[in-house]
């Protein structure tokens, strides 16, 4: 059975249902806005990390390339003595041959 539209009672509610929509349409914005916002964030959280990676590596690198340097300058400075104190020990000897006969 088909009963007749009452024209009062759809006019009523057309205003609900219009807001209702509105709402629908308004909320899949706000949802697409948070989720941007989101990735933004995650973005940006994401490169601090990678700068704060590259830094410390860099760092570290730096500071290896640094000990190395030190080691060797240090290992370079102790053959260095070595060969002062050498020359030292052999300094007014070979200048006069000693033979007893």
């Amino acid at each position: 059975m088909v009963r007749a539209i009452d024209a009062q009672q759809s006019i009523i509610q057309s205003g609900m249902v219009e807001k209702i929509q509105q709402v629908q349409q308004q909320n899949p914005d706000v949802q697409q806005r948070n989720i941007a916002l989101n990735l933004s964030e995650e973005g940006r959280l994401l490169k601090a990390t990678v700068k704060q990676s590259e830094q410390t590596e860099k760092a570290e690198i730096r500071d290896k390339k640094e000990r190395e340097s030190g080691r060797q300058s240090r290992e370079q400075n102790s053959k260095d003595r070595a060969a002062v104190n050498e020359e030292d020990e052999f300094e007014g000897e070979g200048e006069h041959i000693n033979i007893k006969v």
